[in-house]
């Protein structure tokens, strides 16, 4: 189901008694003297920010926030920022007095990462709050759980606990507590090894045993497998930064027999400062629609003595017109303006491209020996002029395929009208409806899951039908993970 998550920043140009507390509408000055004030609509929101949590770098998330109007005149609610219809759906509500409308905000992971903030700026024509500003904060890491629309934390993915020994059986079952479940290396060279401890202590009276999983082949883990009552034991962790430059963070996943505990999901860290400073990053993700055009820019300078050198430059992946000219680097070093002769590698990507994901990576030959090699990635999607948003359903079910769930999605177009005539999901043990966020442009598309799937991992392929003459039907993928039911543990024998 998507989340209800919204923030208010306001500019107040009233006077400070016109401004009430609790989201209540301001109280109405009772002057007999003053003319009746002209009804004005009052804007009612939830929270500040929305915290998405650990997410897999390049994951969408979409969150869906109720604009309630508690006024008595029509409100207006517009996105300052029209030209980005990727990330709020519809642009522009109107909210009638009395009533309320949803509003939904798509949120795109960084390909890089780390920690990361949105916001989102809108004006309304509520006279006590003319300017909303939304927020999501979360961290992008390497092999987090690829949950597209997320979930409350009470709906986070289920754990299956390690096997039960013979003391947990019998009331005595460990009790785990870990020192830290995020560590961080600080700065490191660039091809250097980052090391990390974590420590687990057994307070337990039966044996506590481990099962540690890295997230992607960077990390090295030696874990302990057993920790007796009263003992501590460690995960040790070795990142490799060969591959990387700049913050990054790495997920490890750790298993236990602890029936309250029976899984940490574990965060390493570090800032890996490269031998050849390239600007604003190695990677960059462009989403862009049919027949739009772009230019994507990275700059290269020397991050210690010496000029750098280019020597070649050999393109792998979709083919894009390319330009390396020698420039003027500038940049920042420890907070202050600084620059350095280096590259500029200019590229374009034409308004050509085919609908969907493109790739195209960039090898270049330096002249620093410590990194001789440096790649560069421009990865991206084109996008046709209805987008589903989130493009995937997620489902993680409980009890053996038992449990009811909803998940949510909004289907838009982003120039003229179009209508879903029909949501197909051929044989499913689902139940589709659709609702329109604004009729025409707009629509919201849930499914229910009524239980039947058995346990282990599902993949189809739903469609949603249109009577859109380029988009007629639309393919979204389903994937869901099903767990067995936990076993019960003590009883008698």
């Amino acid at each position: 189901m998507l989340l209800a998550a919204a923030a208010v920043v306001g500019c107040s140009p009233k006077p400070a008694s016109k401004v009430s507390a609790a989201n209540e509408p301001p109280a109405s000055a009772a002057t007999p003297a003053k003319k009746e004030e002209k009804p004005t609509p009052f804007l009612k929101l939830a929270n500040a920010e929305h915290a998405l949590g650990v997410v897999p770098p390049g994951s969408s998330h979409a969150v869906t926030i109720q604009l309630e109007n508690r006024g008595g005149a029509e409100l207006t609610v517009k996105k300052e920022d029209p030209g980005d219809p990727a990330l709020v759906y519809p642009t522009e509500v109107s909210v009638p007095a009395g009533e309320s409308r949803p509003l939904t905000i798509t949120v795109v992971a960084p390909r890089r990462p780390g920690k990361f903030g949105v916001k989102v700026g809108f004006t309304t024509n509520d006279p006590d709050r003319p300017l909303l500003v939304w927020k999501a904060t979360g961290v992008s890491v390497e092999g987090a759980l690829a949950m597209t629309t997320p979930a409350p934390v009470e709906e986070a993915a289920p754990v299956q606990a390690l096997g039960t020994s013979a003391a947990a059986a019998q009331g005595k079952p460990p009790v785990l507590k870990i020192d830290h479940v995020t560590l961080d290396a600080g700065d490191i060279r660039k091809g250097k090894t980052a090391y990390y401890t974590f420590k687990i202590t057994n307070s337990g009276k039966g044996e506590g045993q481990l099962s540690a999983k890295p997230g992607c082949g960077c990390t090295m883990l030696e874990a302990d497998k057993t920790i007796a009552p009263g003992q501590t034991g460690v995960i040790k962790a070795k990142l490799d930064t060969a591959a990387y430059s700049g913050k990054i963070t790495k997920a490890i996943t750790v298993t236990t027999n602890d029936p309250k505990r029976p899984q940490w999901a574990l965060v390493i860290a570090a800032n890996v400062i490269p031998h050849v400073r390239v600007i604003p990053a190695d990677h960059q993700y462009v989403v862009l629609f049919e027949g739009e055009r772009k230019s994507v820019e990275f700059s290269l300078c020397s991050a210690e003595r010496g000029v750098l050198e280019i020597k070649s430059v050999q393109e792998t992946g979709t083919k894009l017109k390319r330009e390396l000219v020698p420039a003027k680097v500038t940049f920042v070093a420890d907070g202050k303006p600084a620059s350095e002769p280096g590259y500029k590698l200019r590229v374009t990507i034409p308004g050509t491209l085919p609908a969907g994901e493109f790739s195209s990576v960039y090898a270049l030959e330096t002249n620093n020996k410590e990194e001789p090699k440096v790649t560069l990635t421009i990865s991206g999607k084109v996008q046709k002029e209805i987008v589903v948003t989130p493009s995937t359903f997620y489902f993680v079910v409980r009890d053996g395929g038992k449990e009811k769930l909803t998940r949510s999605l909004s289907v838009t177009k982003r120039t003229g009208t179009f209508e879903i005539t029909k949501v197909d999901v051929r044989g499913q043990p689902l139940t589709a409806s659709v609702s329109a966020i604004q009729k025409g442009s707009s629509y919201r598309v849930d499914l229910t899951y009524k239980g039947g799937w058995e346990p282990g991992f599902i993949n189809a392929i739903l469609s949603i039908h249109t009577n859109d003459k380029a988009q007629p039907v639309l393919e979204v993928p389903l994937s869901a993970s099903v767990v067995a039911p936990m076993p019960k543990q003590g009883g008698g024998g």
